[in-house]
């Protein structure tokens, strides 16, 4: 284990990763997800990358922590499809959809789908959630990047320290 604490990698950056949100509670009785007071700057990076140069936003940390959530669970970083983790993520209900366009980004990701993803004129409810599916599919992808190198250095490190306590 020397190896991997010597590079800061005690345990898998997917492990780190996933236990790195808490939720909190605000003076009005609200609740909203953050990340933990010891997660490592390297998560607090990613997490600022995922929220594309906006202020930080409850919406984009909710999902965040979803997602996390999601990859504690993983048994590989390629269990986790970004597309498919935004469609499940993605709201269903007309105020959530709504209150969601009020978030910095929102408007431009409903452009943003429709321009790459040639959509039809479905309705305005159907664009937007369309929209969403887009800025979080966003998010995911950035996110799985982000942790994939530290993946794959870990597993390579761990492959070495198995090597090395097998021939010890």
């Amino acid at each position: 284990m020397e190896i991997l604490e010597f590079l800061g990698m005690e345990k898998s950056p997917l492990d780190v990763f996933a236990g790195a949100f808490q939720s909190r509670t605000r003076d009005d009785g609200s609740t909203f997800w953050t990340t933990r007071d010891d997660a490592p700057e390297w998560v607090s990076d990613i997490v600022r990358d995922a929220h594309d140069g906006a202020f930080p936003c409850d919406w984009r940390y909710d999902k965040i922590a979803d997602l996390a959530d999601d990859i504690g669970h993983a048994d590989d970083l390629d269990d986790i499809d970004a597309t498919e983790w935004a469609d499940r993520a993605a709201d269903v209900y007309t105020a959530d959809l709504i209150r969601w366009l009020s978030i910095a980004g929102a408007v431009d990701a409903v452009d943003m789908a429709a321009e790459e993803w040639g959509m039809d004129t479905r309705g305005v409810m159907q664009s937007i959630m369309a929209g969403q599916c887009y800025m979080l599919q966003q998010i995911a992808a950035g996110i799985l990047f982000a942790l994939s190198e530290r993946y794959f250095d870990f597993l390579e490190h761990e492959a070495e320290l198995t090597g090395a306590e097998e021939t010890a």
